[in-house]
């Protein structure tokens, strides 16, 4: 039984890498490089492609627990030279080994890999630490060949196998692909019988089996052989089209899913179901009462205290809590030396001091029911990594977790186990998506709360004067609030002071023109999760004013993030997805030079749109002009359908920035 096609692709091993057929080649045997191979030069319909897929194969067994990899890629131009530096990005339970690549020429000289394979942190997914092996092979040119192989093997974790990992066959990729193959070897239902016992599937996954959804647009599915191997072959895949501001790519390319599910479910609902009563046994274990919870409760709040007053204290007392899921990739060694505990329960959290994302969240029900408050944990799908679908019965779909608390019958949905993360929000992956909660015994889907633009507010006020030939000097000031702080303070853990200074240097550069001289006076908030992040700068910008004759021609939109406009193109392929609504509001003060006047200004621009609203406004207060400007988007996502009409509204916000007051020479000041 295969469930219908839905939109879902979930990272579950190597990322960009694909997972598929097995290799018939000996360990350090190459493919023949054919005639055909060198003499392909162009990409059909593509003449100006920097570079094409040859082949890709791979090999995937649940039964041993390893894989192989196997690409080759041939370089038709200059740009193209950059696939000559290798990524393997690949989960920290994950074991590489036999890298071994290859680079041969246009007339067929072949030079081997011989220098160092890199290892380097990358950035972690759903509380999942990844890394990347790295190199760059050498000698490579348009015309040259360049091809490398790898296996890996996943290993123990504590003291169960990770070995229900089926993979995904991601078949697109970024660049044309003449032929690729694809093999995966499942479990059998008796192997997976054996196997049970020590799984963390043990309680939904009793005699399942192999189950797949395709995602390939061309009525091609996976075939099964006599030996119990799943194959796909695939020729001419057109190149994947990157575009800003997309939904996670691998979500959108075409591809195949596979997963376990037990005979014994008939319908998605019933798979999840089961799921849920398996989450909550764990969840209720962890959060239930104990005394040093209780404990931790009579410190942090008073009987007097308001509800509302108690939930936001223990919210702050979750958020002290150290929290790993934040910190810097650290080696397995670094991690070693560290001897942290586990933690089992929200009492060992709070006795050790530190915990994980999920642990903290937990941590945070635990203290609210102890303070007599209902709440829940909810397990969500993270919309920067999944788009959840039903028929998928894959639990890791749902890679984080929200708390649900009920008070004075409304319902907060927190994120304590977020850094940074204000009361009453959500982390920004959080919002909009499905949610899995379980109470009463009792299991259903939900829905997050909508983000909204105003819980992203970025606020500039500016103090300038204008110099008579056109100089604009002065200081502003930026306060971040909600996601947009957070999301620069979950930056900042990874910057020095250093770091993090220049980061704010170059987002107020940005929005000043290429000329302008910025320099951070103070900055503040960096620790907080409910003050705005605040900066301070002094400006200037040369030339600001253009002069003409007796005039001076002084654009509105000083701090203006819209100067580069972000739809050239005529069309769009992807969905937009800007991850959360944001609202921009700029003040400007600027005292006019002596001997100016104001002769025009533009009339008030005033613009509503499905895709936000854009207010600019200018006034006079004698030898004072003061500008409002605010541009709210109140959407995140649009379909390619909507792009037309998200393109007009930022035409309408461009034409709106590029209004000019018009100063003019006084006429007494202009006899002399």
């Amino acid at each position: 039984m295969t469930f219908p096609n839905s939109h879902r692709c979930i990272l579950v091993l190597l990322a960009s890498v694909l997972i598929a057929s097995p290799p018939a080649l000996a360990k350090d045997d190459w493919l023949p490089v054919t005639e055909a191979d060198q003499q392909f030069n162009e990409v059909p319909g593509n003449p100006g492609a920097p570079a094409v897929v040859l082949y890709r194969e791979a090999f995937h067994d649940d039964i041993l627990r390893n894989s192989s990899e196997y690409v080759r890629i041939k370089v038709l131009t200059e740009e193209g030279r950059k696939y000559a530096d290798v990524q393997i990005p690949y989960p920290t339970f994950v074991e590489i080994h036999g890298v071994k690549a290859r680079t041969v020429g246009p007339d067929g000289t072949v030079r081997p890999f011989e220098g160092q394979v890199f290892d380097k942190p990358g950035a972690r997914r759903r509380g999942q630490g990844w890394m990347i092996k790295s190199f760059t092979l050498p000698d490579v040119n348009p015309g040259s060949i360049i091809e490398y192989k790898f296996e890996w093997k996943w290993r123990l974790v504590g003291s169960a196998e990770i070995w229900f990992f089926p993979p995904i066959w991601i078949v697109q990729h970024d660049l044309f692909t003449r032929r690729a193959r694809f093999t995966f070897r499942p479990f059998d239902s008796e192997r997976i019988q054996q196997k049970a016992a020590t799984s963390d599937y043990r309680v939904y996954m009793g005699n399942p089996r192999i189950m797949w959804t395709t995602f390939l647009g061309r009525n091609l599915q996976p075939q099964m052989n006599a030996e119990g191997f799943i194959n796909l072959e695939v020729e001419n895949i057109p190149a994947f089209p990157e575009e800003e501001l997309m939904p996670p790519a691998d979500e959108l390319k075409l591809r195949v899913y596979f997963f376990y599910a037990p005979r014994d479910i008939t319908t998605p609902d019933s798979f999840w179901a089961r799921v849920a009563g398996d989450w909550n046994e764990r969840i209720e274990k962890f959060v239930k009462t104990r005394k040093g919870v209780e404990r931790v409760v009579a410190e942090v709040v008073g009987p007097a205290d308001p509800p509302d007053s108690k939930l936001r204290k223990l919210y702050a007392r979750a958020q002290e809590i150290r929290n790993r899921s934040f910190e810097p990739q650290k080696t397995e060694a670094e991690e070693k030396r560290e001897k942290l505990k586990e933690n089992d329960s929200a009492e060992d959290v709070l006795k050790n001091g530190y915990g994980n994302r999920t642990e903290i969240n937990r941590t945070f029900v635990a203290l609210a029911r102890a303070a007599g408050f209902s709440a829940a944990v909810v397990r969500v799908a993270e919309r920067d990594d999944v788009i959840f679908q039903r028929n998928v019965l894959d639990p890791t779909q749902f890679g984080g977790e929200a708390v649900v608390v009920e008070l004075d019958g409304k319902t907060f949905y927190l994120d304590p186990g977020t850094a940074f993360c204000p009361f009453g929000m959500l982390a920004w992956e959080k919002t909009s998506t499905v949610g899995l909660r379980v109470e009463d015994n009792r299991w259903r889907f939900v829905t997050t709360p909508r983000p909204l633009s105003e819980e992203a507010r970025i606020e500039v006020r500016a103090d300038l004067h204008l110099e008579a030939e056109g100089t604009l000097a002065g200081t502003a000031r930026v306060a971040f609030h909600g996601r947009s702080a957070m999301s620069r303070r979950r930056a900042a853990l990874r910057q020095d002071e250093a770091g993090r200074k220049k980061a704010l240097t170059d987002l107020m550069q940005s929005w000043l023109p290429a000329n302008a001289e910025v320099t951070l006076e103070d900055v503040g908030g960096w620790d907080s999760s409910e003050e705005p992040l605040s900066a301070s700068f002094s400006v200037k910008i040369d030339e600001w004013a253009a002069a003409t004759g007796q005039r001076l021609l002084l654009p509105v939109a000083v701090f203006d993030s819209t100067r580069k406009h972000p739809f050239q193109h005529a069309t769009r392929v992807h969905p937009i997805d800007f991850q959360y609504p944001i609202e921009e509001l700029d003040e400007l003060t600027i005292q006019l030079p002596e001997g100016f006047a104001i002769e025009g200004l533009p009339e008030p621009r005033v613009t509503s749109s499905t895709a936000g609203e854009y207010l600019l406004a200018s006034e006079r207060d004698g030898a004072t002009l003061r500008i409002r400007r605010r541009l709210a988007r109140t959407k995140f996502l649009f379909s390619p359908g909507e792009y037309s009409g998200l393109r007009r509204f930022y035409d309408d916000v461009r034409a709106g920035d590029s209004d000019q007051v018009v100063l003019r020479v006084e006429e007494t000041n202009a006899r002399r």
